[in-house]
């Protein structure tokens, strides 16, 4: 779809004049003066990030006159394919973001995207965390994106109304307490938890997340598989047993699924990021006093709290039509 521009407000003037000078001072220079349309995919497409995006292009376009940014949404688990799909055609977006570094990294080993080295100086390498590009570095000294947000995705998401209810006092911090917190607020079309069941990228993220918080590891420090553990097994055995405590459509849970099954009330917990406050709020603003979050329950209290970062990515096809202006459009990205 296209974002149609909203009105000019001094916010975007000033976006504006702070672009300008940004763009004197890129490595690939200013936009093309004749008509050029920036294709830009991304995962991420809530109301509001869409809203944050509308500004953002609506200040690089007044930049950029005969610059235009197309917006077009794909999906955590619909980007594969249709990227597939792109590659093989060479009908390619010029940029796209919000997808997980990992995707990044296979895509740049198949040799199809574009160095990303230009737009992160221009960003200013200092700007960013120690060690945070290490992962877009599959070659040395070459980076195949970076990353463009951050969050803790499986923090425990709960309803302190149906905990006081089921006479819960404390959230809970082992797998066995989260599992009789569960238990003690299913019912009256409540169910305990929203975890995924499909074959999809969240199932696997969550698994993969179980796995440490039983206090396994997918890899040995030697970069070894070492999924033949205990651990792993304690792991599986104990989502299975959350299976019961699930709705039935978990079999079929994505990102958004679960995310909504909480959000609507059909579920006392939530495994999920920041999103849920905002969803609340302006979904379901009755129970937005009753949520609150803490790090995922773990088989112990002798394994420490873990969490990981999906690291939402951009970068550039090697093949993309407009690469200077997506470079260029990608650097504003990070201009506050």
């Amino acid at each position: 779809m296209t974002i149609v521009e909203a009105s000019t407000t001094r916010r975007r003037m000033l976006a504006g004049s702070s672009a300008l000078g940004l763009a004197a001072a890129l490595p690939f220079g200013r936009a093309r003066a004749q008509d050029t349309t920036v294709r830009w995919w991304a995962a991420q497409a809530s109301p509001e990030q869409v809203a944050a995006y509308e500004l953002q292009i609506g200040a690089f376009e007044a930049a950029h006159p005969g610059v235009k940014v197309v917006f077009e949404k794909t999906s955590d688990e619909g980007y594969a394919p249709q990227l597939a799909a792109a590659f093989a055609s060479g009908e390619l977006p010029d940029i796209v973001t919000h997808l997980p570094s990992f995707a990044v990294s296979n895509y740049w080993r198949n040799g199809l995207l574009e160095p990303f080295n230009e737009v992160i100086e221009a960003i200013g390498p200092e700007k960013f965390y120690p060690g945070q590009n290490r992962i877009y570095e599959i070659d040395k000294g070459q980076y195949a994106g970076t990353g463009i947000g951050n969050a803790a995705a499986n923090m425990l998401w709960v309803r302190t109304d149906l905990m006081e209810q089921a006479g819960i006092a404390d959230i809970p911090v082992t797998w066995d307490e989260l599992r009789a917190a569960c238990q003690a607020m299913q019912g009256g079309g409540v169910y305990g938890a929203p975890l995924p069941f499909a074959r999809n990228g969240m199932t696997s993220l969550t698994i993969i997340g179980f796995i440490h918080l039983a206090g396994g590891q997918v890899f040995s420090p030697d970069l070894e598989v070492a999924l033949e553990s205990d651990e792993t097994l304690n792991a599986l055995e104990f989502y299975k047993s959350m299976r019961e405590l699930c709705p039935p459509g978990a079999t079929g849970y994505s990102w958004g699924e679960s995310l909504g099954a909480f959000v609507s009330g059909a579920s006392a917990t939530a495994i999920y990021a920041g999103r849920v406050l905002q969803n609340v709020v302006t979904q379901n603003p009755a129970i937005a006093d009753a949520i609150t979050c803490a790090t995922y329950p773990r088989v112990s209290t002798d394994v420490e709290p873990w969490t990981f970062n999906g690291f939402p990515s951009v970068f550039i096809p090697k093949d993309a039509p407009n690469k200077a202006e997506a470079k260029l459009f990608a650097a504003f990205l990070f201009e506050p």
